[in-house]
């Protein structure tokens, strides 16, 4: 997955990474304000077959 196939949000109140699909099939990333955004690639990567998955259910 490329950097154009996903947005990221940070948010002041998360703990953690958050990756969330939604009903059209777009993935958004929620980040804590002090993490990189490294990490959002890296867990779209780690994330890509859950990610694809479930796009393919909400088709």
């Amino acid at each position: 997955m490329h950097r154009d196939d996903f947005t990221v949000r940070r948010s002041e109140r998360a703990r953690r990474v958050r990756v969330c699909v939604d009903a059209g099939g777009a993935v958004e990333v929620v980040l804590p304000r002090r993490v990189p955004e490294r990490e959002a690639v890296a867990a779209v990567v780690e994330l890509a077959p859950w990610i694809e998955r479930r796009r393919a259910a909400l088709a």
